[in-house]
């Protein structure tokens, strides 16, 4: 190959991983206003009437807990992640202003097809916490999903 050839491969090559970094950059922004909606969008549905919601600092002891959402009516969005059967699970939990529980969900996992993976989706399951307040503990007060006791305990 001459050096012509090989200075239009090197400026073709810079050429592109530029575009591509510009590209990127620019998408960085929408990415992050999509989440943004996304988790507002997600609170909403947790705690309906509660808008606007203010994130507030935690500083308590529970590593477990990720963020805080005061609602307008007095209530909390509660975002959560411990660890499932196969890494992080991130779940959003509604707590009324005397510490119940008044909604679940499970938000992202990543766990075994049809086993753990249910807990994103299993009412049976997930309704037996709401209402519920202080710790629960699968087998005494809830019933954990069959071949998912991991991921039971991690919600």
């Amino acid at each position: 190959m001459n050096s012509k050839g090989f200075l239009i491969s090197v400026a073709v090559i810079i050429v592109v991983a530029l575009v591509l970094f510009a590209a990127s950059a620019g998408l960085a922004s929408t990415a992050e206003s999509n989440e943004a909606a996304e988790l507002h969008n997600m609170l909403e549905l947790m705690m309906p009437g509660g808008t606007p919601f203010t994130e507030m600092e935690y500083t308590g002891s529970d590593s477990s807990i990720t963020a805080v959402y005061a609602a307008s009516n007095g209530n909390y969005v509660i975002q959560t992640s411990t660890g499932g059967f196969n890494g992080q699970m991130t779940c959003l939990v509604g707590v009324n202003s005397v510490g119940q529980v008044i909604s679940i969900s499970v938000t992202d996992l990543h766990d075994t097809y049809n086993l753990g993976e249910n807990a994103m989706h299993d009412a049976d399951f997930l309704v037996q916490i709401l209402g519920s307040s202080g710790e629960l503990t699968v087998g005494e007060n809830i019933d954990g999903m069959t071949g998912a006791t991991i991921t039971s305990n991690g919600v």
